[in-house]
Order: structure tokens, then sequence, then C-alpha cells
């Protein structure tokens, strides 16, 4: 595995600015950056340099967690400092690494976790220590799981997401020596979560099923309308089921139906971080271009807000605000009455975006065809922007992780580092929204 690293001079371009705080997406227009908002600088040389990192495995997934990038592939298991460069690697031809394909890492406290296909049949789970690089343990299986539902404090969840209708196991295994627990059978997952000692399966086949952690024994199941793109998340004591157009709300852990709420059009759901006052609360945006916000104890719509976003519109959610990418501009929304805070034109209708929101910086990556993709970062109380970045590749990136001085990216065939350096900016830390 082989790492070239990509030093470069960034250019930072200084454009920022508020609007008033009403609620016309029409209003928004192309204004010139407040004087009062200088730049944040990069200065060239290897210490504030972008890294680039090149994956040569046929197949290929990443875990962030512990200070570090992890990477599986069907060649070797690999570890990054956020800076790029190799803590550890286990190479499959000289180590007891070896895998046929794998399919999902996640890394929970000082342990990578990850599933893999060993052969057609049998599958493996493996453990690896991050700091050390040593393998705790792997376990092969007469079945091949795909994704980790979540890890607890003492049980890996994993489970096989395209496997025949009414087939799908759920497997237990222990965090500290892969030994199964337990194996329950239930639709394929379409949507999972973990919370009050059940694992929460959807499947179109079983519809909502609830699992004792503990046993694998089925605690309740519950058939609310079919749909496939099952969105599985919990509130506080409510489980929410986003389905095809409508939210279900479930009491936990007795699974009781407590409410039943309509949506405009179909989306995707987001929570706030659990340092924030609404963690109560559940956030929407739908393809008709409607942000909207449910309280997810009671299924009550707290507000509605039209943007002119054309089909889904880019959605995070931080601790107090809510913000949002139309194509055109980006806008921030108080999380409890959905009053627009600051509106920024763009001025241009990309042809992709994705935005992101860490320790007050708001991160907004935008692609024009067949054009470099660039990285732009925004004070999240003001809207100004504090400093932008072109990448080195036309691939269209992925948002992997942010550090304290990197965010990282992956494209088709490597990973990017992207030093967070500005003027105005805390650091970036790890604070990832939903998937």
């Amino acid at each position: 595995m082989e790492r070239r690293q990509y030093l470069a001079s960034v250019g930072v371009a200084l454009g920022a600015g508020c609007l008033s705080n009403n609620s016309t997406p029409e209003s928004w227009k192309s204004y010139e950056a407040p004087t009062d908002s200088p730049p944040g600088e990069f200065e060239s040389g290897s210490s504030s340099g972008i890294w680039e990192y090149d994956l040569t495995g046929k197949f290929t997934t990443i875990g962030v967690g512990d200070g570090g990038v992890h990477i599986a592939t069907d060649a070797a298991f690999t570890c990054l400092s956020p800076a790029g460069e190799i803590n550890w690697t286990h190479d499959s031809t000289v180590d007891s690494y070896d895998v046929e394909e794998p399919y999902n890492l996640t890394v929970a406290g000082s342990t990578a976790y990850y599933t893999a296909r060993e052969e057609p049949q049998t599958g493996q789970v493996g453990a690896y220590d991050t700091a050390s690089g040593e393998q705790r343990w792997a376990t092969t299986l007469d079945i091949v799981t795909q994704n980790l539902i979540s890890v607890t404090e003492d049980t890996v969840l994993a489970s096989f997401r395209g496997h025949e209708p009414g087939t799908a196991p759920v497997v237990a295994l222990d965090t500290e020596t892969g030994e199964e627990r337990w194996r329950t059978v239930t639709g394929a997952d379409m949507g999972s979560a973990v919370s009050h000692g059940l694992c929460l399966i959807y499947s179109i086949v079983d519809g909502l099923t609830a699992l004792d952690i503990a046993t694998g024994d089925v605690a309740w199941r519950r058939t609310p309308g079919e749909g496939y793109s099952a969105q599985v998340s919990v509130a506080g004591d409510t489980l929410c089921l986003f389905l095809e157009g409508t939210v279900y709300g479930y009491s936990l852990p007795d699974g009781t139906q407590q409410w039943e709420q309509s949506i405009a059009g179909d989306g995707y759901a987001r929570h706030p971080p659990s340092n924030s006052s609404q963690t109560s609360d559940l956030y929407i945006a739908t393809d008709s271009g409607n942000l909207t916000a449910l309280n997810a104890a009671t299924g009550e719509k707290r507000w509605v807000v039209t943007t002119n976003a054309d089909g889904y519109p880019e959605m995070c959610v931080g601790t107090d605000s809510l913000f949002q990418h139309s194509g055109t501009a980006i806008a921030s929304y108080d999380l409890v009455d959905g009053d627009r805070r600051w509106a920024y034109s763009l001025g241009s209708d990309y042809e992709s975006s994705w935005l992101f929101i860490a320790d007050g910086n708001l991160i907004l990556i935008t692609q024009e065809a067949d054009q470099e993709s660039v990285v732009k970062a925004f004070n999240s109380e003001t809207g100004h922007r504090q400093w932008a970045v072109q990448l080195p590749t036309t691939d269209i990136p992925q948002v992997i992780g942010f550090f304290e001085e990197y965010i990282v990216f992956e494209v088709e065939d490597r990973l990017i580092g992207v030093p967070v350096l500005n003027a105005h900016s805390t650091s970036v830390t790890s604070l990832l929204t939903d998937n």
C-alpha cells in the first residue's frame, strides 16, 4: 500500500454575510462580502499541505474513530493518522488478516470491528486494537454478515442486509472474545438501531422487530405500512420510523405506538447532537423541498419551512440551528421556531453538494460538471465564509471524518486530507450527524 504526499499552497477566497431573518427564500440575493470578515489563511509547506493516500484494494470499507482512519480492503487492514501517516498495517500475504471482501467497519472505543466475506458461503467478523494494531479476535461464521448494526459495552451486533426475505439472521458476538452469543432470524435489515436494551430492525417482511440484546429473543413486533426507504432512529424514549412519507412513533422499551404523522414527500431525517436542547426533536428534509420539525415524543409538527431547493435539500443539524443548501444558497434556521437566522447566496447551481457541521464551522462541498470539487467553511453563527480550498480531484468526494487538524475525504481510488487552518475557527472535532 503506497502513500503519496500532495503538497499545495491553498488560495483562500473571502466572501460571507448575513441577510435579514425573513422566511421567504426568493429574497435571497448575491451581495458583497462585509469588510469586517477577513479571510483565514493556509500557509504553504508540508505542515499544512493536502495529503493523499491510495486505496489499492479491490474492495474497501472505512471507519473513523479513536484519532485515526481505519481502512479494511481485501489486501490489508490499515490505520492512518489524521495527517495521513501510517500508524500500522496488516498485509493479508504475511499476517493473519485474510478476507475475500470487507463489507462494514466501525470503531467503538479502542477497538475497530469489521465484517467481511471469507469465502462464498462463509463470513468473518473481526476486531483490532486501534492503538497497537494487534488483532484481538476473528470469528468465522457459516453465514456472511454485512451490516454492523451497533457495538454495545459487551456485544457486537451484525446482520445480513440482502438475504432472502424472512430468512436474514441477526448475530450477536462477545466484544472481548468474538464468541457467538445468539442468532435470530428476521426479515432483511432495511433499517436498524439499538436502544433501551433492544436491537430494533425494520424489514418489509416482518415489519418492526425488537430483539432483546442479552438473549436474542423477540420482545415485540409491529406492522406499520410497507416501504423500502426506511429510516429507524431513537430520540429519548421514542423510536421513530420514517417510511414512505409517514413517520411512526413507538414508546420504548414496550413498543406501544404513540403517534403517526404524514410528511409531504419522501426524504431523510436527522436528530440534533446529544448536547443540543432539542434532542427530543426530529428534523426532516423531503423531495418537495420542505424542512419539517417534529416533536418525537408527540409527533406534533413544530414548524415547516419551504425552501427553493429542487428536490432534496442538503441538510445537517447542529446544537441550535438547522443548516440547508438548496444548490444556489445556504441558510440557517432556528431549531425551536424555524426562523431563518441567516442566508448566503452562492450564485451557482451546483451539480452536487454536501453539507456538514463541526465545532462552529459549517462545511460545504460543491462540485460543478467536470470541475474539481471545492470545500468551503462558514461560521455557523454568522454565515461568514472562513476559507475555501479546491480538492485535487474531479471525482465526487465523500466526507470520512473530522479531526482537530484535518478533514478527510474519500474519492474513487484514494483518501484526501485537507488541513483545517483558518484564523477564526476553533478546532474541528469529530461530529458526524447520522449516516
